[in-house]
This record gives structure tokens, sequence and C-alpha cells, in this order.
């Protein structure tokens, strides 16, 4: 059986590197992990879509190659970006409990009621500070 863990790094890896059209897939898949991602580095996302490595600066000519190299020359950026997404969203998970059909997030001394994932993922992407009230002992 393979770590939850390892599995969860691995996914947010693959958002990191993958592309806009192939990241949409996952934003389909696992929509809490990806927008965790969107919300905390956007703009990190966008820089490698255009080609540019946010670390050093460096354009290259295709998102493969910008993806390359960051995981090889950027490596503790890389690992930064994914320990850090991975504790956001366990954050999220530890706040989160089924009543009956829905699921409810507790933020600070509120409540917020979803129906699905998706749509607290859609929430958290429309109000990022969420996040941060999460990670000042908002449970």
């Amino acid at each position: 059986m393979v770590n939850q863990s390892a599995q969860l790094e691995y996914l947010i890896a693959r958002m990191v590197s993958s592309g806009p059209r192939v990241r949409h897939k996952y934003a389909f898949w696992f929509p809490l992990p990806y927008s965790v991602l969107k919300v905390m580095y956007g703009d990190i996302l966008k820089r490698l879509d255009r080609g540019e490595c946010p670390v050093c600066g460096k354009t290259f000519r295709s998102r493969h190659v910008v993806s390359a190299h960051l995981f090889k020359y950027h490596k503790e950026f890389v690992a930064s970006v994914i320990e850090s997404t991975i504790e956001k969203y366990l954050l999220i998970m530890l706040n989160l409990r089924h009543v009956g059909n829905s699921i409810v997030l507790k933020v600070n001394d509120k409540e917020i009621k979803f129906k699905t994932r998706r749509q607290l993922a859609e929430y958290i992407q429309r109000n990022p500070e969420v996040l941060e009230m999460l990670g000042n002992g908002g449970s």
C-alpha cells in the first residue's frame, strides 16, 4: 500500500510541472489540492506557463524545459512549494467534518457548509483569506 502523503506529494509535484491544459484535468479530479496550490502559488504557475523560471528568472522556449530546469536546479524551491501546499491542504482537512450530506469547514468560530468538495474548492479560490485564517489558529 502506497503512503497517502507520498501520493499527495507526487500529485502536487505533477500539478507544478504540468502545463495549463493538464493542470485543468487535475483541477477536475482533485479540486481541493489544486485550489490550495492555485491560491498560494497562482503567480508562480503563471510565470511557469510563460516559460519563465520563478527562482532565477531565466526564460525558456517551452513549458517542459522550464519544468525540467526547475526540478533539476531549484529542488529546494519545488520542495517548499509542495510542503507548504500540503500543510495548508491538511489544515483544511483537519477543519472539515461531514454532517449528513454536507461538508462543514470550521474557520475561527464560523461553520461554512458545502454540498461537495468541488464547491469547497471553488469557495477557497474565491476567498483565499480562508487559508490565512486557518493558518492563524482558525480551528
